[in-house]
């Protein structure tokens, strides 16, 4: 992999670093729409909190809460985003939803605005999935008990955000400890969450927990860099006229600042048990099991096209978690929210006016066996 990627850097620097990915991306303010929700966002007005969490490793980390034109007296929703991005990727939804509830946007370790601890100067556990998720919950317990009791909550998640909305069901430990919290939070929509059960990480996701900083400052110094990030936003977009420069320019930036990518990389090659490179099936079947303590309204979407994590996680998380349906966009992908926040943030709307949506999946016990 190491001499593909200097051969294909040599090529691209005797070229000039000549390409056309970049150039074929486009700033979100030149798409009328999406420049109207960012000036929507904007408007809205962002208060920013960094709260201290200690999570399962003890390693001290400040999590960033955006409050987005809260007013305090609405039904509060809860934004987290994924692995290799942060609190803005909700921002085309963020200020058209604030018009209606009360919006937070949270950054998690090692994302945005929040501190990045370094993976090597901690225990292994921190970054890892019970850290992450127990320092979310310290997160939102803080948060919540600026709000009246009554409050109705909903968490919107995206990716391996989703992995930790799961867990915080699933995991008996953490449900008990933070009653406070997950008694609070009435139901869940899932933007293709993660499922533990991966035997194959994409190859995307692969390269990017092993890049080394040599080998992004050499493709930044050629311009490589950018036109293969650019290459990957155009490939992950079912609409590449959607896909935005702003969005590439973010990426590069994690992976060009030494503590960002680090926290990055540790995120992900900690997102799932593995064993001398292998799935690590003995603590992965636990986890999958406990999936039945999920029982929270719960509406799952994916993009029918998503290249990252598959639809047909989709399908086996929707029969796993109890009360949970499975929305399939036939023209979506991965960032379905950032490129379609239209579409995303109507989906958030008829779910909280208690339309069904969806479909119900049959567990797998309850199938019929072919014979």
């Amino acid at each position: 992999m190491a001499g593909r990627f200097l051969v294909v850097l040599f090529v691209f620097a005797l070229l000039g670093g000549c390409g056309g990915s970049y150039s074929r991306l486009v700033k979100e303010n030149s798409v009328q729409s999406l420049a109207s929700l960012n000036a929507e966002f904007k408007a809205a007005g962002n208060h920013t909190t960094l709260v201290p969490t200690s999570g399962v490793s003890g390693a001290p980390a400040r999590l960033a809460v955006h409050e987005i034109g809260v007013k305090g007296d609405r039904e509060l929703l809860i934004f987290v985003h994924g692995v290799f991005s942060d609190h803005r990727m909700w921002r085309f939804m963020a200020g058209d939803l604030a018009k209606e509830y009360d919006v937070i946007l949270l950054d998690l370790p090692g994302c945005g605005e929040a501190d990045k601890p370094d993976p090597d100067k901690h225990p292994p556990s921190t970054y890892g999935p019970a850290d992450m998720t127990r320092r979310l919950l310290e997160t939102l317990r803080s948060y919540m008990q600026s709000r009246p009791a009554d409050t109705p909550v909903t968490l919107i998640t995206h990716s391996y955000a989703g992995a930790l909305a799961i867990r915080m069901y699933a995991d008996p430990v953490l449900r008990k400890d933070f009653a406070d919290v997950t008694d609070r939070i009435g139901r869940m929509i899932l933007f293709a969450p993660l499922d533990v059960a991966v035997e194959k990480a994409h190859p995307i996701l692969i390269e990017l927990g092993r890049i080394s900083g040599i080998r992004v400052w050499s493709a930044l110094q050629t311009g490589l860099l950018r036109e293969t990030v650019a290459k990957g936003m155009l490939e992950n977009a079912y609409h590449p006229h959607r896909a935005l420069k702003e969005e590439a320019d973010a990426k590069i930036k994690v992976l060009t600042d030494w503590n960002s990518r680090r926290a990055m990389q540790a995120t992900l090659n900690r997102a799932v048990p593995t064993l001398k490179g292998r799935p690590d099936w003995e603590k992965i079947d636990p986890i999958v099991a406990a999936y039945r303590g999920v029982d929270r309204p719960c509406l799952i979407v994916w993009g029918v096209h998503d290249e990252v994590l598959p639809v047909s996680m989709g399908y086996k998380l929707a029969a796993q978690l109890p009360g949970a349906r499975l929305l399939t966009i036939p023209d979506g992908m991965h960032s379905f929210p950032t490129e379609q926040p239209e579409l995303a943030a109507a989906i958030v709307r008829e779910f909280l006016a208690g339309r069904t949506m969806g479909r119900t999946v049959a567990p797998a016990e309850e199938t019929q066996t072919a014979k």
